[in-house]
């Protein structure tokens, strides 16, 4: 026989409906459920202890039987007469927790179908007994299989009950009435029969609570993030997670760790699983809560430093899980602009401090990544000098362009030409020779109009160009001889 809790409890017993010792009837019960119980413990056809019958009629009392049990070697037994009976098998008085209980047992009936049948009755604080479900029970699983004939004085006539054959031992599983809720309670299993025909009889065996799993505070998950279910049963069966909700969340299924999929409101439910032993029946129960927006972050590379006459500069960065670029923009704009593809090019305006910022907006499952910045200087670089394209320098007679228009450094820049002194017109003697040196056009385009015969004659022209941000200003004088 296997008798969880009542030897623990110090729970007395009933015979006959009357509570011999142990807990007064209205008295609080401690945590408890109904109690375990296979009839094994005893040699057939005695009840075990704290279990009691009472018959009637052409009835017998209910007794320990060898035959056919749920499990070896004993079940309750009941038979079905051919006349008018009532028997009832009485449990324990059994204190039941705040949370209230179920409980199974394996239930095995042959009975004139429709006429003879077995009910289930529970006794709350010692009051009268009603049928489980007249007093606010359910069955979840095996329940009644057809209504008692009122025709032939049965006396469970009218009432609904276990009826007829049911082909061997089947489950019955019973939620308690809660009003049986933190109070003292007894169960009956009783057979009634009419006034004719015999059949084999009932059988009643494996009685066992079923575990309440109750689960503890609902954890905070985000998307790729985790958070633990924690279960506890009021039995011994080991626990198992899962989820039902797989598209949005996991479980692994030993440690309760769960991982968000996808955010929701009560998205996600878990279910915690009680295995079944020999003191109790499997249990389970389930917990619902809503999984949170996961967080971003961004890798932003930090940029080197760069001279402001540089190539533009690429900023690189990664961003989170929910695939939306990373942006950037310049929050020193008089020094660094962006522009290109999100951004991602920065070119350089000025010497100082370049600051880009870098950001990544969420989604339905990712929140919006913190903003990073990243800072770098912007150096001024040494001007380089600036040279003189190659001219010809020497002077014949006629017109002479020293300086042609559009005329430009080698490095670019306008160059303009002044011929030394201030005078147009220059005049040259050279023993009998006389010669005459004319400048005719603007500083951008300058020539030299030599008329006579100028032997050994010497003409300085100086050339100048602006400077800028990368080149000094140009200026050179150079000597034009004519031969």
């Amino acid at each position: 026989m296997v008798r969880s809790d009542l030897a623990r409890l110090g729970i007395g017993v009933v015979a006959g409906g009357v509570l011999l010792a142990g807990l007064a009837a209205g008295a609080s019960p401690a945590a408890a459920a109904v109690s375990s119980e296979n009839f094994d413990g005893v040699t057939a056809p005695a009840l075990p202890s704290g279990w009691s019958t009472a018959a009637s009629g052409a009835e017998s009392p209910w007794v320990t039987s060898t035959t056919t049990p749920d499990t070896a070697p004993n079940d309750a037994f009941a038979p079905d007469p051919a006349a008018v009976g009532n028997t009832v098998l009485m449990s324990p008085s059994m204190p039941i927790a705040a949370t209230g209980g179920s409980f199974s047992f394996r239930n095995n009936y042959n009975t004139e179908a429709g006429f003879d049948g077995m009910v289930l009755e529970i006794s709350i604080n010692g009051g009268a007994y009603a049928d489980i479900l007249t007093a606010g029970g359910s069955f979840t699983t095996g329940g009644y299989s057809g209504t008692i004939s009122n025709s032939f004085s049965n006396p469970i006539g009218g009432r609904q009950a276990w009826t007829g054959n049911s082909g061997g031992y089947i489950t019955t599983t019973v939620s308690l009435p809660p009003a049986a809720s933190s109070q003292n309670i007894q169960l009956q299993w009783r057979m009634a029969t009419d006034s004719s025909v015999a059949s084999a009889g009932v059988r009643v065996d494996t009685i066992l609570p079923v575990q309440d799993v109750t689960f503890g505070a609902a954890p905070t998950v985000v998307v790729d993030g985790t958070g633990a279910v924690s279960a506890t049963t009021d039995g011994d069966g080991a626990i198992t997670y899962s989820s039902t909700t797989l598209a949005a969340c996991t479980v692994n299924s030993s440690t309760g760790v769960v991982t968000g999929v996808v955010a929701g409101t009560n998205n996600c439910t878990i279910k915690a699983d009680a295995a079944a032993t020999a003191n109790y029946q499997a249990g389970s129960n389930t917990q619902t809560f809503s999984i949170g927006q996961g967080a971003q972050t961004i890798n932003f590379t930090q940029p080197a430093d760069a001279a402001v006459n540089a190539a533009p500069v690429t900023m690189v960065a990664t961003g989170g899980a929910s695939g939306n670029p990373v942006t950037f923009t310049s929050a020193t704009s008089g020094v660094c602009t962006t522009s290109g593809t999100n951004g991602e090019t920065v070119a350089l305006v000025a010497v100082g401090t370049c600051t880009i910022s870098a950001n990544q907006t969420g989604d339905a499952n990712y929140t919006a990544a913190p903003q990073v910045q990243r800072s770098f200087q912007v150096t001024a670089v040494a001007k380089l000098p600036q040279s003189q394209r190659a001219v010809n320098t020497t002077l014949h007679k006629g017109s002479n362009v020293v300086n042609p228009a559009g005329a430009t450094t080698r490095q670019g820049l306008p160059q303009s030409a002044r011929v030394s002194g201030s005078s147009f017109r220059s005049q040259a003697t050279r023993g009998d020779l006389t010669c005459f040196v004319a400048k005719k056009g603007p500083n951008r385009k300058l020539n030299l109009k030599v008329t006579g015969q100028c032997r050994k004659l010497k003409i300085k022209v100086t050339y100048t160009a602006p400077g800028n941000n990368k080149y000094l200003p140009y200026k050179k004088t150079i000597t034009f001889k004519y031969r």
